[in-house]
């Protein structure tokens, strides 16, 4: 008698307070945190780069692209590589030899000399930046080049081209990004060259989209890149070549008077003649 009450006893849920319910509900909490971080963190990594203008026109477009054959053909030669400086620092973008040591600017906004296994910082471009969505705060050297009295010419993605002394740390604005070259403003500033006279020739990616927007720029498939001179003897500033798509690095050719230039977007090496 007493066995059949029991089982027929009506059955209960456990209490509120019970130990069951009670991580029930810390696991719920934690994945609500969970979800809550996530999407926090995903918010906090796009948000800086989505663009904050409008004039944000995408297109679908191709580029045609040789055969790679020949000395265009695949090969192996990166695979025995040698890792130098590993989780020193980031971006080494450009880099420079001079007097036996190695030039570069990098992620954060310094010029960094490399000399055997030492790494020495030279100089800074902007104050200290918190992350990647205050680069412009802290800059970004890109471009690099030492002229025959030794100053080492910068191009910096955010404050355009400058010069820097290697042995006191010293940045002096040569050609300011803002200034309006042509109606443009001078926006994002990438590689930077000096020829025999002294003269400073540089590229200008977009006048549209900085550094840290620049992909929108690809996406767009824009042409608003330009190839730039700095006068040594009048101070001005000049636009060689207009309608680039994403210019990058440059180069003075073998003959000394025609200049490389590296157009991205385009996938292709173009060559501008008389460059003095």
């Amino acid at each position: 008698r007493v066995a059949r009450l029991f089982w027929s006893a009506p059955r209960r849920s456990l209490p509120p307070h019970s130990a069951g319910n009670g991580i029930i509900m810390f696991l719920r909490l934690l994945k609500c945190a969970f979800r809550f971080f996530l999407y926090f963190l995903i918010v906090f990594l796009v948000l800086p780069f989505i663009p904050l203008s409008l004039d944000f026109q995408p297109v679908a477009y191709k580029v045609n692209l040789p055969e790679f054959k020949g000395p265009l053909a695949q090969n192996q030669a990166l695979d025995k590589v040698q890792y130098l400086y590993p989780n020193q620092f980031v971006g080494p973008e450009s880099l420079q030899e001079h007097e036996g040591s190695i030039y570069t600017g990098v992620i954060g906004g310094q010029i960094l000399k490399l000399t055997g296994t030492k790494v020495t910082p030279v100089a800074k471009f902007g104050k200290t930046c918190e992350g990647p969505w205050d680069e412009g705060i802290c800059g970004r050297p890109l471009g690099v080049r030492f002229d025959k009295q030794g100053r080492l010419y910068v191009a910096d993605a955010y404050s355009g081209i400058s010069i820097v002394d290697v042995t006191k740390g010293f940045v002096t604005p040569l050609v300011p990004a803002g200034i309006d070259l042509d109606g443009h403003p001078l926006t994002f500033v990438n590689d930077v060259l000096i020829d025999n006279d002294g003269n400073v020739f540089f590229t200008e990616t977009s006048t549209k989209w900085p550094l840290n927007k620049i992909v929108y720029s690809i996406l767009e498939h824009e042409n608003s890149g330009r190839l730039l001179m700095y006068d040594a003897k009048t101070k001005r500033t000049h636009i060689l070549l207009e309608d680039l798509y994403c210019p990058n690095g440059i180069e003075l050719g073998p003959d000394g008077d025609s200049i490389i230039i590296a157009e991205l977007a385009m996938k292709r090496l173009l060559v501008e003649w008389s460059a003095s």
